[in-house]
């Protein structure tokens, strides 16, 4: 009944390949890589119906490996021998088809694993990974990154391994793939447990119970409860970790050879004190070939016996448990990974080295003459566009010439206005009220004045060039323009008319910076614009305010020094 079924599913997926196959790959291999992501063992009966000596082309003959080789390992089947996939990657090497070389690296690297050749596995692991990033594959990124993790796990590399997992935990979120995410978390558990960090691993583990809650993944939540056992027996809750090493066991598949979850449950009943449930699965436990899983049961038989007062019985537990401490030890492959890791990095650097450096002949010249056109075309544009900004600036200085002109002229005759109300209120003949009301019109008259010295000010190419200068700070936070002695005493001069700054620098012996200050806190100018127009930093003005005040006998106050130079203007004009 199976095989009839098996030929029928065959029979329409050969059908389904010929009808939408781009490709020139046989039909039969087609067929099996269709099958793989959902049947894989159907995918591997297929090609066992295959010899590799039937394909003529070596396309054909590297994706058959391939294909097989990773049928393999979807269908749990140990591979010791690495001849058929070294097929795969040298083709895809040779021909540099990036996206079926990082597939036939990753899966080289599980024929290592499956080897227990560690250090081999990580190498081709981590040559998979870049590929893998080369052509933004986010999916085999993450089948890749879930199996490096592991084997930093099984070093005890646990902070290489925890970072390796919150990459795959960050792939499995944004695919969506709720196996990937929630062993990602399974993991990071493990490790935090490891690492006795003891709350955030029931967080990360609780977390991937809550991931898996309408999801079957037995095989996930099975690790999930074993890490869950294990965490609760090292924090003393034993019933908690009983409930979790029972349910480790129920998922299980094959429930004659779970030696982990022996030693689990073991090791629960050890925590709550019944020794001899906990002496039942230790002795179930014995028969596994993982050191580390015999030499842990062989420890708790020796602390049964001593405490039930075997003394013989628990110093040979304790003598096997260093035999096998010890051969655990032996088969460490930690250095071996490190130094791997270390090599693959070192060739990766190189390689990239050597690809720009290959390249770079090629480029130099095309590069070198688009440089060359590209600094012609700039410096005609630059040309051009100082060219336009010049005579935009000699028209708007001009226009502002003019301007300045006309209101220096308003200015005058409104000057002459008030020293005419002036001249008329000091006359004797002048009753008490029309003294009244001329001197109304007089202080009118001045703020008038006023209001046309500063617009006659902010029309003057001195002011225009400050503003350049602020504008300049406060986009870029410095400028190249600054004011040039004539250009200081063309400011002077028109701020200063009554003389009033050059009457106190002679009365108060101010240095030239700062009658240039003195000026500018006239110009109703913010204290850091100020500061930017001087080229200074703010503390550098607040310093100099604070001398110049001192100076005057007066204590430093913001914003004191424009009070008390207005205040000497107004007494002079009136």
């Amino acid at each position: 009944m199976r095989k009839r079924t098996i030929t029928a599913v065959s029979t329409l997926t050969i059908l389904l390949a010929a009808c939408i196959s781009r490709t020139n790959y046989d039909p039969m291999l087609m067929q099996a890589d269709s099958l793989m992501p959902t049947r894989p063992d159907i995918a591997l009966y297929i090609l066992q119906d295959i010899k590799l000596q039937q394909f003529s082309s070596q396309a054909d003959r590297a994706y058959y490996a391939l294909l097989v080789t990773q049928a393999k390992d979807k269908n749990y089947i140990q591979q010791t021998d690495d001849s058929l996939i070294r097929t795969a990657v040298e083709y895809y090497t040779s021909t540099n088809n990036k996206r079926m070389q990082a597939e036939a690296y990753y899966y080289w690297g599980c024929t290592y694993r499956d080897t227990n050749q560690q250090s081999a596995a990580i190498e081709k692991y981590l040559i998979a990974a870049a590929l893998a990033s080369e052509i933004n594959d986010t999916q085999l990124a993450g089948r890749i990154y879930n199996n490096i993790g592991y084997l930093y796990y099984l070093q005890r590399l646990y902070e290489k391994a925890d970072s390796i997992y919150q990459k795959t935990e960050q792939i499995g979120i944004q695919l969506n793939d709720t196996s990937l995410w929630a062993e990602a978390l399974s993991m990071q558990g493990s490790i935090k447990l490891n690492q006795q960090l003891y709350p955030q691993a029931e967080q990360n583990l609780l977390k991937a119970l809550r991931v898996l809650d309408h999801f079957e993944q037995n095989g996930i939540r099975s690790d999930v409860a074993a890490a869950l056992s294990s965490l609760y027996g090292k924090i003393g809750d034993g019933r908690k970790a009983v409930k979790y090493a029972k349910q480790n066991i129920r998922l299980q598949e094959d429930s004659l050879h779970c030696y982990r979850a022996f030693l689990l449950l073991g090791n629960a009943y050890f925590k709550i004190d019944q020794y001899d449930s906990a002496t039942i699965y230790f002795d179930k436990t014995l028969p596994s070939q993982n050191y580390a899983y015999k030499a842990s049961a062989y420890m708790r038989l020796a602390d049964i016996a001593r405490i039930q007062g075997k003394i013989v019985q628990s110093l040979e537990m304790e003598r096997l448990y260093s035999s096998y401490k010890d051969s655990i030890a032996q088969a460490s492959q930690r250095d071996k990974i490190l130094e791997t890791e270390k090599c693959v990095l070192i060739k990766q650097q190189k390689k990239q080295y050597e690809y720009f450096l290959n390249n770079y002949r090629y480029y130099i010249l095309l590069l070198t003459v688009v440089s060359i056109l590209l600094v012609y075309f700039l410096r005609k544009q630059y040309r051009q566009r100082i060219y336009q900004q010049n005579q935009e600036r000699i028209q708007t200085e001009k226009k502002l010439n003019q301007q300045y002109l006309q209101l220096k002229e308003e200015l005058e005759q409104k000057e002459r206005q008030i020293a005419a109300l002036q001249n008329e209120i000091t006359q004797n003949f002048t009753d008490e009220e029309r003294k009244k009301a001329l001197h109304k019109e007089l202080v009118e008259m001045n703020k008038q004045r006023i209001a046309l010295a500063q617009e006659a000010l902010e029309h003057l190419d001195v002011y225009a060039k400050i503003r350049r200068i602020i504008d300049d700070y406060k986009t870029k936070d410095y400028s190249k323009e600054s004011l040039s002695k004539e250009e200081w005493l063309k400011l002077i001069a028109e701020i200063d008319k009554d003389g009033i700054i050059a009457q106190l620098s002679i009365r108060y012996g101010l240095s030239e910076n700062e009658v240039h200050l003195c000026c500018l806190s006239l110009m109703d100018l913010s204290l850091i614009d100020r500061a930017r127009a001087m080229h200074y930093k703010r503390t550098t003005i607040y310093r100099k305010e604070k001398d110049i005040l001192e100076k005057m006998g007066e204590s430093y106050q913001a914003g004191k020094l424009e009070t008390i130079l207005k205040k000497h203007i107004e007494e002079t004009t009136f």
